[in-house]
């Protein structure tokens, strides 16, 4: 399926009940991507595992503070 930046957001926000929020811009299912939980924000290696993967501690750009959060 083809995503724009406003549907890609949807979707994920659907899948997660709105626990996880992109931060950063859209580029494509094959571009990394920002996005942020109450722990903290992670930088996903691909869109598309955001889709399919719950992001955790190892995707993390301060694993320090998203530890201690």
């Amino acid at each position: 399926m083809k995503y724009n930046e406003e549907t890609f957001k949807e979707e994920v926000a659907k899948i997660y009940s709105g626990e996880i929020k992109i931060v950063g811009k859209y580029k494509g299912l094959t571009h990394p991507i920002l996005c942020e939980d109450k722990y903290g924000v992670m930088q996903v290696k691909t869109a598309r595992q955001l889709i399919h993967f719950r992001p955790n501690i190892k995707a993390a750009l301060n694993k320090t503070e998203y530890f201690m959060n």
